[in-house]
């Protein structure tokens, strides 16, 4: 999958699928110092994607400081040719003042065995 520069941060495009329901997210930012992978929660809401009551409500902390986020279990998470089944993500508002509407984190990448290739500009299986 190539990846896009947008306001220069590596960018692609991840799809969630919960129980036959799929979600798009079109500026997902790669982040390999980010632990989790986290999802604009209305963007799921859009999609139908209902959130149960096993969603167990943490907090994550960053750079921008700490946001309170919903952990749910997804069927599917798929970036380009790269996909992990039955995954824990983490959903909340993302209100950083730049555009994005995932960040996708270390677990993706370890799961997936991604690589991240930024002499080509790709992210692909290792």
């Amino acid at each position: 999958m190539k990846i896009r520069v947008l306001n220069d941060l590596p960018i692609v495009s991840a799809n969630i699928e919960v129980a036959g329901k799929y979600a798009v997210f079109r500026s997902a930012l790669l982040d390999t110092g980010s632990f989790g992978s986290l999802f604009r929660i209305d963007i799921l809401a859009e999609a139908g994607i209902q959130i149960t009551d096993t969603a167990q409500l943490s907090k994550i902390y960053g750079v921008g400081g700490y946001e309170n986020v919903l952990t749910l279990q997804i069927d599917k998470l798929q970036v380009g040719e790269l996909e992990i089944t039955s995954p824990f993500i983490q959903t909340g508002a993302m209100n950083y003042g730049i555009d994005i509407d995932a960040i996708i984190g270390f677990d993706f990448f370890k799961a997936s065995r991604a690589v991240v290739d930024f002499d080509r500009f790709e992210l692909r299986v290792a």
